[in-house]
């Protein structure tokens, strides 16, 4: 099976969002999260690459 080079994903822009919170919830990802392409992991001798078509993104995580 041949690896693409490139992979699609969601880009963290400058350091992500404050630890002090401005609001009671984030209204939007668009100022902390950008769509783009990045280079495929390749694998170590015992590791596994594993296709992921959809993830959920908790606040948290972009912190």
């Amino acid at each position: 099976m041949t690896l693409p080079s490139q992979m699609r994903g969601l880009l963290l822009v400058g350091d992500g969002y404050t630890r002090t919170p401005s609001a009671a919830a984030l209204e939007a990802m668009e100022p902390y999260l950008e769509p783009g392409s990045i280079a495929v992991p390749e694998p170590g001798p015992t590791q596994a690459l594993i296709k992921v078509s959809l993830a959920s993104i908790n606040p948290s995580d972009i912190a």
